[in-house]
């Protein structure tokens, strides 16, 4: 069996991201963690960027009701299963696999830390004139890239594609 060089070193460079993404959330969740009280703030730019220290206990941007932790483990599997499914049906590009990469690290170290620590620790605020969008941390910023870069993608691919038909290149 011949060995494919080329996709040998892609999927040791997607390995590679995914360890970056999910070390920099572990260390950075560690650090707040070992430094950082439950609510203590320090201004990184004057009152629009912030380090504080949050446990959320919730889902995405806090959200809270009763069985909130197997709604969290039932939804990462879901993702799992729905981006295989995709790889297996649609073969995507590059880029949507760096997307998935994202996606699926930010997505198991919330996951792990809810699973050790009962909660994801939250540190970064972001806001202006008062105004703050809920607080997160390098995971949730990995799985909101990721989405976006993949629904991107998807959205030059069909343009794309649109131009191609309007121009009688392809079938329709």
């Amino acid at each position: 069996m011949k060995i494919n060089k080329k996709h040998v070193i892609t999927v040791a460079l997607f390995i590679l991201l995914f360890i970056i993404i999910y070390l920099a959330d572990y260390f950075t969740k560690e650090y707040i963690r070992d430094n950082f009280a439950i609510g203590e703030t320090i201004e990184v730019i004057g009152d629009n960027v912030m380090i504080t220290h949050i446990k959320n206990s919730g889902i995405a941007f806090g959200l809270h009701f009763p069985g909130i932790q197997y709604l969290s483990y039932f939804a990462f599997i879901a993702v799992l299963w729905l981006l295989i499914s995709y790889v297996k049906t649609e073969k995507p590009s590059m880029v949507n696999y760096v997307a998935f990469i994202m996606i699926i690290s930010g997505a198991i170290g919330n996951l792990v830390d809810r699973f050790i620590n009962g909660s994801v620790a939250d540190m970064i605020m972001v806001g202006i004139k008062g105004h703050y969008w809920p607080i997160f941390n390098i995971a949730d910023i990995a799985v909101s890239v990721g989405v976006a870069i993949f629904l991107l993608a998807g959205y030059i691919e069909n343009r794309k594609e649109q131009i191609l038909k309007e121009k009688g290149n392809i079938d329709a």
